[in-house]
C-alpha cells in the first residue's frame, strides 16, 4: 500500500513540474520589442496628421482592449470616441518620445509605457 501511495505521490509530482517554455530569450525580446516600436510608429503617423483611420486601424475591438491615457483608463468604444474628437479639433500634431519602456511577458503579451511630449496645431473655430 505504501509503495502504490509513494509511486502515485511520484507521478503526480512529475506531472505537476512543468517547464516555463513560454520564457522569451533576450533576442526574442528585442525582435518583438522591434515590432511593437514599428506599431506604434504607425500609429504615431496617423495621430500626427490627424487621422483617426490610420490610428485606429491598430486597435482590436475586444473586451480585452484597454487605452490609458493621462491615467484615465477607456474601452474600446470609448477610446474611439474620444480620438475622433481629439483627432477631429487637431490640423496636426508633432510628438516626441521621452521616454519609453517594455515589459515582454511572454511571446504574445506585451506592456509598452510611453512619455511623450506633443506640440498640437488646433483647427480654428468660427463663432
Amino acid at each position: 500500500m505504501k509503495t502504490k501511495l509513494f509511486f502515485l505521490v511520484l507521478l503526480i509530482g512529475c506531472f505537476s513540474c512543468d517547464k516555463n517554455e513560454k520564457q522569451v530569450s533576450e533576442a526574442q525580446k528585442e525582435g518583438i520589442k522591434g515590432e511593437v516600436k514599428e506599431v506604434f510608429n504607425s500609429i504615431m503617423k496617423g495621430a500626427e496628421a490627424a487621422n483617426f483611420d490610420l490610428v485606429v486601424g491598430h486597435w482590436l475591438n475586444s473586451p480585452d482592449f484597454l487605452f490609458v491615457y493621462n491615467g484615465n483608463i477607456f474601452d474600446y468604444n470609448q477610446a474611439t470616441e474620444m480620438g475622433k474628437s481629439a483627432l477631429g479639433s487637431l490640423n496636426n500634431q508633432k510628438a516626441t518620445v521621452v521616454d519609453e519602456r517594455f515589459a515582454v511577458l511572454d511571446h504574445s503579451t506585451v506592456l509598452y509605457t510611453v512619455n511623450m511630449k506633443c506640440t498640437m496645431n488646433f483647427r480654428e473655430k468660427n463663432f
